[in-house]
């Protein structure tokens, strides 16, 4: 079989990418962009009135208006000889038939996705996390590059990744029919789509396809009804040059360039599809931040390390939630909710005292959303460092330990795609940016709220980010900062715990 190196190395800008074996291989990238411009103007720097020690555990650094070019990309393979056709039973799942759905004829399950996508947040972050190194990710991305694989899924392929993505075991497929859960996943997309955004949301999804591939036309007829996705045939093989412009190009003109090189050098030879999935966001805070009163100041990283960063105070309207104080006077866990402007989108950043390990290590998904829902609008002190995060991911290894076995075997199921194929590599390119511009306005009645005894959130030490929508309960960004500065790709050792999204 073919391994998955030259693929890994061909990408250095955002992408999940899905890889898979031997002799003919199909690729998925999934690019995801967050935009954020800061504007502000001067203010006092906020003092928190009930500092939590500075040498608590770390907790992940937030990002104020982040840039976030992310990418997902599945590549599969073909093996020389076709794997021996997986065993069927009427209990198991069958390949989609062909369909042209307008709408959701029904509701299959309601909050299908959102949970499976939030629990799938947190098995990626204990799976990554190594207390040390910053972490980001879209669990979102990874969702969209799996449902293309899932419409072209069948058996236990279909099974696995339908229950990874929230669908509840026990699901009578046969009695049911899949149709109805690929419409309902293809009507989650829809609606993170049709979010109230006050800047740009795009969410799209295209599928390049060796020329000569014999490509199932039910699959090609049934990607494009679902998830308005384009089929583009290409020939990888003979043209790996244009190929990869195409892609390029394609990713460029739906991230407004801000991802412009999503494939760095040309595809393997081997290369019989590539499947891309873009989030792109664009937005800005509901309220500024100063910019002459951004100052340098400490990021107490752990009990023996500080490091200087650039902190950004603002006195504004934010979501806020704090758990009581222990009987032994522990602070407790703080979380500040910073809107966009005219958007469903909102960033969020968990100040826990003892930092997100241990924080994460015992909170459930639906411990996560009621404290995220418990949130109200106040006003709040608060201080965000300014930041800059890179991350490369090899997801292959976590998403096995969380259940995806069969698509990483020569009997995956996938033949409403192509014959053979299965995959072999998921890897995940991310960049959050926070930038600022600066801009005049509304200093006084800043100034006088430092001193109101106000709720203070100041972000100096680790933290959990999220950007996260209220009303469709799904985070597309997540994120651990141990320090607020450009992180190195990863090759995580795994942490043998997950959870369940049941």
């Amino acid at each position: 079989s073919v391994s998955s190196p030259s693929c890994i190395s061909s990408f250095d800008t955002p992408q999940i990418m899905l890889i898979a074996r031997v002799c003919l291989q199909v690729i998925v990238l999934c690019a995801a962009t967050a935009v954020g411009r800061v504007y502000t103007d001067r203010i006092h720097f906020p003092i928190e009135t009930d500092v939590e020690n500075p040498n608590a555990a770390p907790t992940t650094p937030p990002a104020a208006m982040p840039t976030t070019p992310l990418g997902t990309d599945l590549t599969l393979r073909q093996p020389l000889y076709p794997p021996p056709a997986a065993s069927a039973s009427a209990a198991v799942p069958q390949a989609a038939s062909s369909f042209s759905p307008p709408a959701l004829q029904k509701p299959y399950s309601p909050g299908l996705l959102d949970r499976g996508v939030n629990a799938l947040t947190l098995n990626v972050e204990t799976l990554l996390d190594d207390g040390r190194n910053n972490l980001v990710f879209s669990p979102l991305s990874i969702a969209g590059a799996l449902s293309l694989i899932l419409l072209g899924s069948a058996g236990q392929t279909l099974t696995e990744i339908a229950h990874f993505l929230g669908i509840k075991a026990g699901v009578n497929y046969a009695a049911d029919g899949t149709d109805l859960i690929h419409q309902e996943i293809a009507e989650y997309f829809r609606r993170f789509q049709a979010l109230r955004v006050g800047g740009s949301l795009r969410f799209a999804s295209g599928v390049f396809i060796q020329e000569d591939l014999k490509v199932s036309a039910i699959y090609e007829k049934n990607v494009k009804n679902l998830y308005q996705t384009e089929v583009n045939h290409i020939n990888f093989l003979q043209s790996p040059i244009e190929s990869m412009d195409r892609i390029n190009k394609w990713v460029s003109n739906r991230t407004e360039g801000s991802i412009d090189q999503l494939v760095a050098a040309p595809l393997p030879a081997q290369t019989t599809a590539v499947f891309v999935n873009v989030i792109y966001f664009d937005g800005e805070w509901q309220h500024l931040f100063p910019s002459d009163s951004t100052r340098q100041g400490n990021f107490y990283v752990s009990p023996t390390e500080t490091v200087q960063v650039q902190l950004m105070p603002n006195v504004a309207e934010a979501y806020f939630y704090q758990e009581k104080p222990s009987a032994q006077g522990a602070k407790g866990l703080k979380i500040l909710g910073l809107p966009y402007k005219n958007s469903d989108l909102a960033m969020y950043f968990i100040l826990a005292p003892q930092g997100p390990k241990a924080f994460l290590a015992g909170v459930t998904v639906d411990r996560l959303m009621d404290m995220i829902d418990n949130t109200t609008l106040q006003e709040c002190v608060y201080v965000v460092p300014k930041m800059k995060l890179e991350s490369t991911l090899l997801l292959s290894e976590p998403l096995k330990e969380m259940g995806l076995k069969n698509m990483f075997t020569p009997s995956a199921d996938l033949k409403a795609i192509a014959e053979g194929i299965w995959v072999d590599q998921v890897l995940q390119k991310v960049r959050v940016e926070v930038t600022e511009t600066g801009t005049k306005a509304v200093a006084a009645t800043m100034v006088s709220s430092v001193r109101s005894g106000k709720p203070t959130v100041r972000l100096d030490r680790p933290f959990i980010f999220m950007i996260y929508s209220r009303s469709l309960r799904a985070i597309s960004f997540w994120g651990t900062v141990y320090r607020p500065e450009p992180f190195k790709t990863l090759k995580p050792a795994l942490r043998r715990h997950r959870r369940s999204v049941s």
